[in-house]
């Protein structure tokens, strides 16, 4: 249980603030999945002693530590929703921001992947990471997440699309559909390994999107989400001259604890 209080002070030693480097983090964007759980995000430079408040402490709660590894922020969420912390070096005064999201059931895409069968695959795939829409970092709230619960076909929700910093990308409408076969060049370019437990279709109205979710077993409860979606047709139309056969993209999620 954190302390009621929201602003912990750690003191530390520097004989000069010149020589101090600007209070930096890890990253200035935290995306959780889950309420009640824990996070950290590294305090890559500063003087050693900080302060750290949150705007909103009905959605988290943090606090500084500092670990064998160094300084780190630790962010106890409570509640979906919104919100971002202030941390300041007490020895320089300055300060940084940190945007904190909480979407339970979010997909954070931690990879990507792309199988391609062209005459001109290197082209393809030059054309697929500049054009990439959701990039590493990325991150999917499902509102309602259609799997980890008994599965209707028809469930229709809301599907944001967030960047990697915190700021929307797009937002839509989405209905949920019962999985289906892929065409069999998706496993082949992109194979699945490891036991599929749930997999349902997701049809977002933004583009027309058509994501095929796989949540997949790794060891005791945890799982991942892998994310589908078959490119073929669009870069057949797009890029007549390619000689394209297949391409195939695949999101690769954090860890799923269900």
């Amino acid at each position: 249980m954190f302390p009621l209080f929201l602003a912990i002070s750690f003191v530390g030693c520097s004989d000069n603030n010149d020589n101090i480097d600007d209070v930096s983090l890890e990253y200035t964007a935290l995306h959780a999945s889950a309420i009640n759980a824990a996070y950290e995000i590294q305090i890559l430079a500063g003087s050693g002693g900080y302060s750290v408040i949150i705007d909103d402490a009905e959605i988290a709660d943090v606090k500084s530590e500092r670990k064998e590894s160094g300084h780190v922020l630790v962010i106890y969420t409570k509640k979906e929703g919104e919100t971002f912390l202030t941390l300041t070096d007490n020895k320089t005064g300055k300060s940084i921001i940190c945007s904190v999201f909480v979407h339970i059931n979010g997909i954070e895409i931690t990879s990507i992947e792309y199988g391609v069968d062209a005459d001109q695959k290197e082209t393809i795939l030059e054309e697929l990471k500049k054009d990439e829409p959701f990039p590493v970092g990325s991150y999917f709230a499902i509102n309602p997440f259609p799997l980890g619960t008994v599965f209707s076909p028809g469930v229709t929700g809301v599907w944001t699309a967030y960047s990697a910093n915190g700021g929307k990308i797009a937002q839509s409408p989405y209905v949920a559909e019962k999985g289906e076969n892929l065409p069999s060049y998706v496993f082949e370019l992109l194979p699945i390994k490891e036991h599929i437990l749930e997999n349902c279709i997701l049809k977002v109205e933004e583009k027309e999107r058509i994501y095929h979710l796989f949540v997949i077993r790794l060891v005791a409860n945890r799982a991942y989400i892998v994310i589908y979606e078959d490119l073929t047709d669009q870069y057949k139309a797009v890029l007549p001259d390619l000689g394209v056969n297949a391409v195939v993209r695949e999101y690769i999620s954090n860890y799923w604890d269900k």
